[in-house]
């Protein structure tokens, strides 16, 4: 193989791999993003499910009372 096809191998290589870096970059980007929106949801939905179980605490409450 002549030096001048080799170069042309090897340019094609690096090519690929700085596009194949770039993929992995915008998925961990991604990755990041979607991690960020998961930790918020699970907050909201920790939140929401205390607010269920308060509201739940008060309605055993009441019926504690009626029963009486």
């Amino acid at each position: 193989m002549a030096i001048d096809e080799r170069n042309t191998v090897i340019a094609s290589a690096y090519e690929e791999q700085v596009q194949v870096a770039h993929e992995v970059d915008s998925n961990l980007v991604r990755i990041r993003d979607l991690s960020a929106q998961s930790a918020v949801r699970s907050f909201q939905t920790c939140r929401a499910s205390d607010a269920l179980a308060d509201l739940a605490n008060g309605v055993n409450a009441r019926l504690k009372h009626v029963q009486l």
